[in-house]
């Protein structure tokens, strides 16, 4: 029963590993991870983290292995998010365009 356990352990760590995949090839080769909030990305992390956590203290290595590996992208992404982030536009509110001077 144990290795029924393992095997399953082991297929869910890869297929969610492998669901993380295309979206940080993606934010890394476009170098935009707009189409994620901070907010879901640190859920997300906190999940992963407590999940390590968790399949540590079991001694579910298999587990623990995924999860931190998907705790890793998450927090590439989170990272890509930042570096990558769109310049602030300053204005000159109330002040005349330079041009119409």
């Amino acid at each position: 029963m144990r290795v029924i356990f393992d095997i399953a352990a082991a297929l869910g760590g890869a297929f969610g590993t492998a669901a993380w995949a295309p979206q940080v090839w993606k934010t890394w080769k476009t170098r935009s991870a707009d189409d994620f909030s901070y907010g879901l990305l640190f859920l997300i992390c906190a999940s992963l983290g407590c999940l390590s956590v968790t399949s540590a203290g079991y001694r579910q290595w298999l587990l623990f292995v995924g999860f931190v590996i998907q705790l890793s992208a998450a927090l590439a992404i989170i990272v890509v998010k930042y570096l990558y982030r769109p310049a602030k536009r300053h204005t000159n509110r109330g002040q005349p365009h330079a041009l119409a001077r």
